[in-house]
């Protein structure tokens, strides 16, 4: 790390990794040098991570670096993926995560990208179907949890601990006369992502796309020119415009002034362009699902409210335990009750 110093104007803020090495000594080097990034982890389920790594105990020492990091007063977020065996312990795995600082979820279906495109486990990946149907399962339990920690649920639902209200990535408002000043992807162009072999790509997923040939390295050219003039940079400063004139689809849908396009990794995980439409948001905004997450969230709130005004709560945001299930269960339209919801997800 002998680059990495805020003296010379050279920071890190996120580190990505899946806590292997990180140790105190670790932490102690990057604090010598006056540098104090979010670590952004992997875990991948309670009793499913080992799985995904491939290596017996990784759980266990992903765990312990999580322990270490709240102790040392570290920012930590948390990406899981969602498969068919792991779905059913998401929301175990969400209160694990809370218990041990983790201040931000980030969970979805995995693309098929990397080695999830070999047959060994294709079919464990969840259809977009699937998905969406273990959200509009979860997010009352993520309510009845009482808002454990801040959550991103693919593009569908985010919700910030502690704020009253909840939005999607996939439902940004974009009329015709603003499509050529905004980002296709408001994160991308605000950070990079530079990889283990100093390839640097507008995101970490891409890193694994076709498109990475083309990204430029640090072993070739200066970060400077890196930032200045590079594909990187057409890539990551893609224009909500550049979407809809890029295919038919966007450019005709019905919901083409509520959606930006999605996600441009999803977008070329499906079809090969950079500028096609994302199926996820395709999916959201025409089969309904916006609506039947909100409401979703909004029945929770609902009768949450309710119980606060009616009688007393230890919890105070959101009420627990059995009165939180029973008011759960068999009245959340369209979200089953804790029972069914396990029945399903074991599937």
């Amino acid at each position: 790390m002998p680059f990495v110093n805020s003296k010379r104007e050279i920071n890190v803020t996120t580190i990505y990794t899946n806590g292997y090495l990180v140790d105190e000594a670790f932490l102690d080097r990057l604090e010598e040098r006056g540098v104090r990034p979010t670590f952004q982890m992997s875990f991948d389920g309670i009793g499913w991570h080992d799985f995904l790594r491939g290596l017996s105990g990784a759980e266990e020492r992903t765990r312990s670096a999580l322990r270490l990091l709240k102790k040392r007063g570290y920012l930590v977020d948390v990406s899981m993926c969602l498969h068919k065996k792991s779905a059913p312990v998401q929301r175990e795995t969400v209160r694990l995560l809370a218990s041990l600082g983790v201040r931000h979820l980030k969970c979805g279906a995995t693309l098929e990208i990397g080695e999830w495109m070999s047959p060994e486990v294709k079919e464990l990946r969840l259809t977009k179907e699937e998905e969406l149907e273990i959200f509009e399962r979860y997010i009352p339990q993520y309510f009845e949890d009482g808002e454990p920690l801040s959550i991103t649920m693919a593009g569908v639902f985010r919700h910030k601990k502690g704020r009253p209200e909840s939005s999607s990535f996939y439902h940004r408002k974009c009329l015709a006369e603003e499509e050529d000043k905004r980002l296709a992807c408001p994160t991308l162009g605000e950070v990079f992502y530079i990889g283990a072999d100093l390839v640097v790509a507008p995101c970490q997923g891409m890193c694994e796309s076709s498109l990475a040939p083309n990204f430029p390295s640090l072993k070739e050219q200066p970060l400077r020119e890196i930032l200045t003039d590079s594909a990187l940079i057409s890539y990551s400063y893609a224009k909500v415009g550049d979407v809809r004139r890029g295919n038919e689809e966007c450019r005709t849908c019905a919901f083409v002034d509520r959606c930006s396009g999605g996600c441009r990794l999803a977008a070329m995980c499906e079809g090969g362009n950079y500028y096609g439409p994302d199926p996820g948001a395709c999916r959201f905004f025409k089969d309904g699902w916006e609506e039947r997450l909100l409401r979703c969230q909004d029945f929770y709130e609902q009768q949450s409210q309710h119980d606060q005004n009616h009688r007393p709560c230890d919890s105070g945001a959101f009420f627990h335990g059995e009165a939180g299930a029973d008011v759960i269960a068999g009245h959340v339209a369209g979200c089953g009750s804790q029972a069914e919801a396990d029945d399903d997800l074991s599937v």
